[in-house]
């Protein structure tokens, strides 16, 4: 897996520090290998009770210009993924205008059968990180961060 990655890197000319939010929900400490900047947190699950809020509640740490400008790192139908449509919370648009889809690879995860199960990860580049971080500031204008009721 960190091979592919690798050459995945290479190609698509990613640098050292490059904001990244890990959506896959598998394969801790990616961002890590990646030396990529961590949004939110370092590394998301899902599939649990409220690991959607929590995702979300992680987001608001991070800027709206740092959102906006991060990579995606996502995984289809994983089980333990977050939706990319998780940005919408955020008030950013993740779909084909917004992101260029920089490298599809498969990421092959082992589960407690001995079953080795294959899923498709995609690693995207935003392009229109000007307007995605105005739509964030504006929907945080009428959608505040939790943190601030305390």
């Amino acid at each position: 897996y960190l091979n592919k990655l690798n050459k995945i890197l290479d190609k698509g000319n990613f640098k050292p520090n490059t904001p990244v939010i890990d959506l896959t929900g598998y394969h801790p400490g990616t961002l890590y290998f990646m030396q990529a900047k961590a949004i939110g947190q370092a590394w998301t699950i899902g599939g649990y009770p409220g690991s959607y809020n929590q995702a979300v509640m992680a987001l608001y740490q991070a800027s709206c210009e740092e959102i906006a400008s991060a990579w995606l790192l996502i995984e289809k139908q994983g089980r333990r993924q977050i939706p990319h449509t998780i940005l919408n919370d955020h008030g950013i648009l993740a779909d084909k205008t917004t992101y260029n889809k920089v490298a599809k690879f498969d990421s092959q995860q082992l589960f407690k059968t001995h079953k080795k199960k294959v899923f498709e990860q995609y690693l995207l580049k935003p392009v229109d990180v000007v307007n995605q971080t105005q739509a964030c500031l504006a929907y945080r204008k009428v959608h505040p961060s939790p943190f601030e009721q305390f």
